[in-house]
């Protein structure tokens, strides 16, 4: 999935470079044109910064995702960490960089996850992920 987002932003960037290009010169200096590739895994968050012209990796990084088990065949996350392993992540590999150089941005999750929300749009439970087995009984 990872693979994919980048191919689109990649191909987005070529069909559209001379615009963006002309957007992101800045008085006598032209920036680099990077690609921010963000993969929330089941285990961990993977990053990549790729350079749009070049197509080689400038920096990426990989932050892991604790699994929890609260009983037999459940399988939950929570929802914090992949926030501060998203945060970890994208600080190692923009860590040398200039912000300004970032013209796009691709986020790809895992699959068939649930996060339930109050009204007010807070975490009400962790995440119960693809992995989870407890309607198991139900589908039999």
């Amino acid at each position: 999935m990872f693979s994919i987002v980048m191919y689109e932003m990649i191909k987005y960037y070529r069909r559209d470079s001379r615009t963006l290009r002309n957007s992101i010169l800045k008085a006598d200096t032209v920036l680099m044109s990077l690609l921010l590739g963000i993969d929330l895994g089941t285990s961990s968050v993977k990053c990549s910064l790729v350079d749009a012209d070049t197509l080689k990796i400038t920096a990426k990084s990989s932050h892991e995702i604790d699994l929890y088990y609260p009983q037999v065949g459940y399988v939950e996350q929570s929802t914090a960490n992949w926030w501060q392993a998203t945060r970890q992540a994208i600080q190692t590999v923009i860590v040398d960089q200039r912000p300004e150089e970032i013209i796009g941005i691709g986020f790809s999750g895992q699959m068939h996850g649930t996060v339930l929300l109050d009204a007010d749009g807070q975490v009400i439970y962790p995440a119960i992920i693809w992995a989870d087995q407890r309607s198991h009984n139900v589908l039999s």
